[in-house]
């Protein structure tokens, strides 16, 4: 876990992740993934991520990135199932890595941005046995 210091502080929450506050797209495989993300206040973000083919949503996950205590928390929820805690392991300018080694996966989540406006996500740990890597870009939607 990595504990709020002086570079970060709990009321600077939506401000440390302003860049990712909006809404992505990206191809993957056959389908459109879509991720958008806003601040409900300086402690909690609030995300969705679908997945969609042809129209069809194929699964969603919710999302909340929030302090809690002295430490930032990613929490995912995917297809209604209970929340996952991934705590802020390391930051830097542009990147966030949020880290759960108890879940089966993934472990790791990354988000960073590219010097192209683009969002990176890599999702990354061990599955059964084997280490696994997968990554996603998305782009910023621009509404009309």
């Amino acid at each position: 876990m990595l504990a709020l210091t002086g570079n970060l502080k709990a009321q600077d929450l939506s401000e440390e992740f302003s860049l990712l506050i909006q809404k992505w797209q990206g191809a993957i495989n056959e389908g459109i993934f879509v991720e958008s993300w806003k601040a409900l206040d300086a402690n909690l973000l609030e995300g969705t991520g679908c997945y969609v083919i042809e129209g069809d949503t194929m699964s969603c996950e919710y999302l909340q990135i929030r302090t809690m205590g002295s430490y930032i928390g990613y929490l995912a929820s995917v297809n209604n199932n209970p929340p996952v805690l991934f705590n802020l392991k390391t930051k830097g300018q542009n990147y966030w890595e949020f880290e759960n080694k108890e879940h089966d996966f993934p472990q790791n989540i990354r988000y960073s941005l590219q010097s192209d406006g683009s969002l990176k996500i890599v999702v990354s740990g061990v599955q059964k046995g084997t280490v696994q890597k997968d990554q996603f870009v998305l782009y910023p939607v621009r509404d009309p």
